[in-house]
């Protein structure tokens, strides 16, 4: 199980870094994103940037199940996101955007309720 969270892990964080330090950030181009979540994308351009965070910050969280360790999944998602905002300084059609880190926190926080909920529900059961 843990084999399989770090690949989730990996793998969101490199979709991240790619689609963070494309030339062109609207996606109408790219052939690996579906024709229907390009659309969606280039119309909620800042929105879209919280989505891969949403699994990153759930995943963070499923390895400790108390709330204190949901601030460490939420700071690990900011480094992300810092990172991934910091190498657009080496792209000249791209700009970092503080916005983007903003939207990519409130997905963290959103994963992490989304676990934190999870956890108190199956408590419940």
């Amino acid at each position: 199980m843990k084999i399989i969270k770090f690949a989730i892990i990996a793998v969101t964080i490199c979709c991240v870094f790619y689609f963070s330090w494309l030339n062109n950030p609207n996606f109408s181009k790219n052939a690996l994103v579906p024709f229907w979540l390009n659309n969606w994308s280039n119309l909620h351009g800042q929105l879209r940037t919280g989505l891969p965070f949403i699994p990153l910050g759930f995943i963070f969280n499923t390895y400790r199940k108390k709330w204190k360790f949901s601030i460490s999944g939420i700071l690990l998602c900011f480094a992300v996101a810092v990172i991934a905002e910091f190498g657009q300084f080496f792209i000249p059609t791209r700009f970092p955007d503080t916005m983007d880190i903003f939207y990519a926190m409130l997905g963290s926080f959103i994963g992490s309720i989304f676990h934190h909920s999870i956890s108190k529900f199956e408590t419940k059961i």
